[in-house]
């Protein structure tokens, strides 16, 4: 079944507000399809439409994608032949990628590709719909992969086939299957008790070498770590943030303790997650860290320069962090977890959203909502309390 829309456009034509028309219909998947008609007569619309019910119900449209048109153009001419996904990956995609974007950006798409083209890459871009994408995705769970990984599997893809739209090898972006996080771990956060021992665990300070006879010497701590560390869980910076700033990115005179700019490294092939940069104010601890970390005698235009060549950056601060937890005696976190910690305190303090965003550097409150902000029992509690409100048992019902 087929049915006409009605749209009021200007015509350019006649310089006129006219009647544009396209037909719709469904095709086998469910998916609404159109196909436009231009600037008709309703007469000569309706017969049209007759027209094409009779070559739809014939099946000559069913197997036929068609893209949908746009006022400019009626008609979309496609190409005859359509290369396969191995091809356009290979050739057009991936070096796409690594010409436009950050070489961890283009590590992260390459490992998809590979995985996509062992999967499907024989398949000409035209023969990839929702029932093959539905397949790929069973596939790939039976794997035992987590669905986080066929999502991003499947961003590449959708990357891939829309510059393919765009360079006129494929009619339109197929439809594709949702892939619920169900399997999703928790997100790790420290609380202010837990960050306190965490950076009381990793301060060099506390443990100063000295000389043995026997036993275990004592073991140093890496001071950098340990400000590495500081400077997540005041400022909310991505690890990569951190590691990639230089002395000249500090700005001590501005704001009330200074600020940090995150900004981008091309001479490193490092660029800014939402690609504007952003100013990060110091709390006074992390100023008062900064200054004594440069009379740490280490010549470097890097705050955390590598150990073994001042010259380069030093590439994580994941292990000093997992030995910290240990010796803190918490449970272990990640580098990125420190950033989750970070905007729960500040969300459970009260800090509004639009201020949340623009100092953590995100682009949609949705991902805030989802991930970032927590709240603890502890928190609960004290809300409650701060209401007003009683929630202790009422007399009677903890006698049974």
């Amino acid at each position: 079944m087929a049915w006409l829309k009605t749209q009021k456009r200007k015509n350019p034509k006649t310089n006129r507000t006219s009647s544009y028309y396209s037909i719709n219909w469904r095709d086998h998947q469910g998916r609404v399809r159109q196909k436009a008609l231009g600037f008709l007569l309703i007469r000569d619309a309706e017969r049209a439409l007759a027209a094409f019910e009779r070559r739809l119900q014939s099946g000559e449209f069913l197997d036929v994608g068609l893209p949908k048109s746009s006022p400019a153009s009626s008609s979309v001419t496609l190409p005859t032949e359509t290369r396969t996904l191995t091809e356009f990956l290979e050739t057009t995609f991936l070096p796409r990628v690594q010409r436009d974007r950050a070489s961890k950006t283009y590590a992260l798409r390459e490992g998809s590709a590979r995985v996509l083209i062992r999967l499907i890459g024989n398949r000409p871009l035209a023969d990839i719909d929702f029932r093959r994408l539905d397949d790929f995705v069973t596939e790939r769970s039976a794997e035992g992969v987590r669905n986080r990984t066929i999502q991003i599997d499947l961003t590449c893809l959708r990357l891939a086939l829309k510059l393919a739209v765009k360079r006129g090898e494929l009619a339109e972006l197929p439809k594709f299957p949702t892939v619920p996080l169900n399997d999703a771990k928790p997100h790790r956060f420290l609380n202010a008790i837990e960050s306190r021992e965490l950076l009381q665990a990793m301060d060099p300070k506390r443990a100063q070498p000295r000389d043995v006879t026997r036993g275990t010497p004592p073991e140093q701590r890496d001071p950098w770590s340990w400000l590495a560390v500081l400077m997540a869980l005041n400022t909310g910076m991505r690890a990569g943030e951190i590691l990639t700033r230089e002395w000249t990115d500090v700005k001590w005179n501005r704001g009330k303790n200074g600020v940090l700019l995150v900004s981008h490294k091309p001479k490193i092939a490092w660029y800014v997650k939402m690609r504007r940069p952003r100013a990060v104010p110091l709390t006074r601890e992390l100023r008062r860290a900064l200054e004594e970390a440069r009379d740490w005698g280490v010549s470097s235009t890097w705050i955390f320069p590598s150990p073994r060549n001042p010259k380069v950056r030093r590439k994580s601060f994941a292990k000093a962090l997992t030995n910290g937890c240990d010796r803190a005696g918490i449970e272990r976190i990640s580098p990125h977890g420190l950033r989750h910690s970070w905007a729960s305190r500040l969300a459970a303090e009260g800090a509004p959203r639009r201020s949340l965003m623009e100092l953590g550097g995100w682009k949609s409150s949705e991902v805030l909502d989802e991930i970032y902000s927590h709240v603890t029992d502890d928190q609960l509690e004290s809300l409650m309390d701060r209401m007003g409100i009683d929630h202790e048992e009422p007399d009677g019902l903890g006698d049974e």
